[in-house]
Order: structure tokens, then C-alpha cells, then sequence
């Protein structure tokens, strides 16, 4: 037994060491409790929350994913050649038209087409 523990009663080392115990335990609790309020946050933003009074739900995750997947599909469509109807279909009409009427400001001006 080390000197310092000289004439120290046996039961006090017990109570210390139960007290030591009992802060060991109630860090642990704590850290455990925070794992556990991190992982329900998760599962909620994953499965999403049903609307209830006064607390607008929120969608889940695929919910989610499957509106972005949507929205970047109607992108898509008006930036790529289609049919006509994209936005980028009438850039290029548009662009087609302003060349061709530099070119008959060009040559009404007497300039080079």
C-alpha cells in the first residue's frame, strides 16, 4: 500500500472509489445519451416526421432524394437539344437570329458579312 495511504480507514478508500465509480459511470450516461439523441435525430431525417398539431412533418430522406431526382430532371430537359421546347432549343434561335441580323446590319452598313 503506498504511504500516503497510511492510516487511512478502509472504508473511506471504499466510498472514494464508489464515488470515482459513480462519476465514471454517470460520464459514460452522459456521452450514451448523447449517442442515443444523435441516432433518433438521424433515423428521424431519414424516415422523415408525420405532420402533428402546431409542427408542420417533414419529408423522409427518399421522399426527398425523389423530389431532387424530379427537379433535375425538368433541368435536364431545357438544357439539352429536344423537341424544340427547351430553353436551350430557343438560345440557339435566338443566337441564330441575332447572327443573322448582324449580317444584314453588316451589309446594309457596307461592311464585311
Amino acid at each position: 500500500m503506498p504511504a500516503w495511504m497510511d492510516g487511512i480507514e478502509p472504508w473511506y478508500a471504499a466510498a472514494a472509489g464508489a464515488l470515482a465509480a459513480a462519476g465514471v459511470v454517470a460520464a459514460s450516461a452522459r456521452k450514451l445519451g448523447r449517442l442515443l439523441r444523435r441516432t433518433v435525430h438521424l433515423v428521424d431525417d431519414l424516415a422523415g416526421e408525420p405532420e402533428r398539431p402546431g409542427v408542420e412533418g417533414r419529408p423522409g430522406l427518399m421522399e426527398r432524394v425523389g423530389s431532387i431526382e424530379d427537379r433535375l430532371g425538368r433541368v435536364e430537359h431545357e438544357v439539352q437539344h429536344n423537341d424544340g421546347t427547351s430553353l436551350k432549343d430557343a438560345m440557339k434561335r435566338t443566337e441564330d437570329a441575332v447572327h443573322r441580323l448582324a449580317r444584314r446590319v453588316d451589309q446594309v452598313e457596307g461592311g464585311d458579312a
